[in-house]
C-alpha cells in the first residue's frame, strides 16, 4: 500500500478441520474498516460466534453472526478494537477501527 493509505476491509481465515481430517480455509472480510455504524462479513458459511473487546481484552459485543448478517456497532466509541470470529473450533481475530 502506497504512503498514507489504509485497509478498506480485514481479512479473517478460520483454519477448519472437517470429520474426515481434512483442512479447509475458510475467507472472511470484515468491512468496511475504518466503520462507522454496521460491519459487513462476508464469506462466512457456517453460523459462528463473535467477540468484539478492546486491546486489553474488555468485551464490549458478543453473539451469534450467521451468513449474511451484519453487525451494529454504531454504540462503540471511536478506538480500536479486537474483532474474533469462531467457528467451532476454528478462531481468528483481526484489528477493527471505529470512527
Amino acid at each position: 500500500m502506497g504512503k498514507g493509505r489504509r485497509s478498506r476491509f480485514c481479512a479473517l481465515f478460520l483454519l477448519k478441520v472437517r470429520s474426515d481430517g481434512k483442512r479447509s480455509e475458510e475467507s472472511i472480510i470484515i468491512a468496511p474498516n475504518p466503520v462507522t455504524d454496521v460491519v459487513n462479513v462476508f464469506g462466512l458459511e457456517d453460523d459462528a460466534t463473535y467477540r468484539i473487546t478492546d486491546f486489553a481484552g474488555k468485551q464490549y459485543l458478543s453473539g451469534m453472526i450467521i451468513p449474511g448478517q451484519t453487525l451494529d456497532v454504531a454504540d462503540l466509541k471511536p478506538g480500536f478494537y479486537i474483532v474474533t470470529i469462531q467457528n467451532g473450533a476454528a478462531t481468528s481475530s483481526s484489528k477493527m477501527v471505529k470512527k
